[in-house]
């Protein structure tokens, strides 16, 4: 799929991505909230939103961490995996759909463009990154726009895992105040 092919890279798309996502969020929390998990699935969810770096999450190091994150914890693995089923059974998760999606995620996750990731094979000590304004050892950590798209479209998971990065916000005065946390709430 070419990126002219690609209806993702189209405003309109995603925000019915948004949509979708926010209601299917919404439905999967109301869930959760009501029961024993609250407050555990209010810190993974903080986690996520306020701490994890999404630019890292498709990177070796990064994986390893959002996987032990979420796998190595039953309630944090069913909250990602139910609302994982939830987003792409509303919204119609065509493997189109799917490739579409990851590589729009991609070109937010992966800072660098793919001839920079090429360039640092060659020579990472003196690579020449033109005009590219990152540290090399940062971009070396960071996938590459193809890595990244390839990684997020086997593993919906973490795609779930970046848009709660991306849509979901949370009260900060209420966190800097020390209040007793609140369910986080979604851009509508």
């Amino acid at each position: 799929m070419s990126n002219e092919d690609n209806v993702f890279f189209n405003a309109d798309a995603m925000d019915t991505v948004r949509r979708v996502f926010v209601d299917s969020y919404n439905h999967v929390t109301a869930g959760v909230m009501s029961g024993g998990s609250r407050e555990k699935i209010l810190a993974l969810i903080m986690n996520i939103v306020l701490r994890e770096k999404p630019y890292l999450m498709c990177t070796p190091e990064g994986i390893k961490h959002i996987m032990d994150l979420i796998w190595t914890d039953e309630e944090h693995r069913n909250f990602i995996l139910n609302l994982s089923f939830t987003f792409f059974a509303r919204w119609g998760g065509t493997p189109a759909n799917v490739q579409g999606l990851a590589i729009c995620l991609a070109a937010g996750v992966s800072q660098i463009p793919d001839w920079v990731v090429e360039e640092l094979a060659k020579n990472r000590e003196r690579a020449d990154t033109g005009t590219v304004a990152i540290p090399n050892e940062l971009l070396m950590r960071m996938s590459s726009h193809e890595d990244a798209a390839g990684i997020l479209e086997n593993n919906k998971w973490l795609m779930t895992v970046l848009m709660i990065n991306l849509f979901v916000e949370f009260d900060l005065e209420a966190i800097n105040n020390k209040r007793k946390a609140t369910p986080p709430t979604t851009q509508q």
